[in-house]
């Protein structure tokens, strides 16, 4: 259960970061941290659930083989949000306003 579960985990960490790169894209202005962005495409949030339930699934099967490592294996999913956040941020900090 350990590769099925490493195996989810990866493929709910592409539909979050993927969810997080649609995001991106839709919003010209610093994305909030604790709230919803400005503008939202369609599907970005179904992407986000399935990621994470993904991630919690794959998580639990690992841990039957792991433990509590697999605690580390469902906050890696969501590692290529916050890269992808912090790098919005920091490009739209830098940026001319815009209208």
């Amino acid at each position: 259960m350990l590769i099925v579960g490493i195996v989810l985990v990866l493929v709910a960490a592409a539909l979050i970061t993927r969810s997080a790169l649609a995001i991106s894209r839709a919003n010209w202005t610093r994305l909030p941290a604790w709230t919803n962005p400005v503008h939202e495409p369609r599907g970005a949030r179904a992407l986000r659930a399935a990621g994470a339930g993904l991630a919690v699934l794959g998580g639990t099967l690992a841990g039957r083989t792991i433990g509590y490592w697999s605690v580390l294996l469902i906050l890696a999913a969501f590692l290529g949000l916050a890269v992808v956040h912090v790098t919005h941020n920091r490009r739209v900090a830098g940026a001319p306003p815009q209208e």
